[in-house]
């Protein structure tokens, strides 16, 4: 029987698959495995393909069934998006047949280079990640299901945006995020307070000092009584120490708005408790 011999690929072959994808107008990536290591953003192929749906202002959508689906919620964060993001390397990407390899090489070289195109690569990552998010946001919201959930991912969404410029938008998911938390829990919980210190350390990075002042204030004069009020352990005479190490980063934070003087009272609180 006749064996099926593969055909090499050349750059005709190329420009037809780019106009395929034009024509079709969309290009899907399956994710079977965590997303944080996505194999298919590893490989030459897919991220010529990428580069393709780019150029034609196809769409662009991840297909993930309910495993990855859940790992991609549940851990989502400014660290994992950058470690996915990580794992594009276009100069090293692999291939399975070599010739495939000095092929794609050449077309890319020519037409983008590997800087640009692992640039455009990622950022259309980061467009999936962030348009995702959004949506599973506004399902939780309309279904007041999964409360934890939506606070986690408001968290993480308002990091991401923050870590690349995104100010504005940052601010809205951190608002609405230490506003939900208010509701949830009393202004002492810890969950609370962290989000009311990410919120402040967002206004001092877009140097809004007056909203992060107002912020601190408030929630440093209750830290205080707090920590004078606490019951001290009998046995190791110690404070809380949540309280503590929430204190020392608000000093941290007046010292970066040049607030020295009350930097320096919050840090001799904290060396006296």
């Amino acid at each position: 029987s006749d064996v099926y011999k593969r055909q090499d690929i050349d750059s005709s072959w190329l420009s037809s698959l780019r106009a395929c994808i034009d024509s079709i107008g969309q290009t899907v990536m399956v994710l079977a495995t965590p997303w944080r290591k996505a194999r298919p953003l590893s490989r030459g192929w897919c991220l010529f393909e990428l580069y393709c749906t780019i150029v034609t202002n196809s769409s662009f959508e991840v297909a993930m069934s309910k495993s990855p689906r859940d790992d991609f919620l549940s851990t989502l964060s400014l660290e994992s998006t950058r470690e996915a993001l990580s794992i594009i390397d276009s100069a090293n990407s692999k291939f399975s047949v070599d010739a495939d390899r000095k092929v794609i090489r050449e077309a890319l070289i020519n037409e983008v280079g590997f800087t640009e195109l692992n640039t455009m690569v990622s950022l259309t990552i980061l467009n999936w990640i962030i348009v995702t998010t959004e949506a599973v946001i506004t399902a939780t919201e309309q279904s007041d299901d999964d409360d934890d959930l939506k606070l986690q991912l408001m968290h993480s969404l308002g990091s991401i945006y923050q870590h690349y410029g995104r100010y504005k938008l940052a601010e809205k998911c951190l608002t609405d995020e230490y506003a939900h938390r208010l509701c949830n829990h009393d202004r002492n919980h810890p969950d609370t307070e962290a989000s009311m210190f990410n919120l402040a350390r967002l206004y001092i990075e877009q140097g809004t000092y007056d909203k992060a002042d107002s912020l601190y204030t408030s929630t440093v004069e209750e830290l205080q009584v707090r920590l004078d009020t606490i019951t001290v352990d009998h046995h190791h005479h110690h404070h809380h120490p949540d309280i503590l190490t929430f204190m020392h980063r608000f000093a941290s934070l007046y010292s970066n708005m040049k607030c020295y003087e009350k930097a320096k009272q919050l840090y001799e609180q904290c060396l006296s408790k």
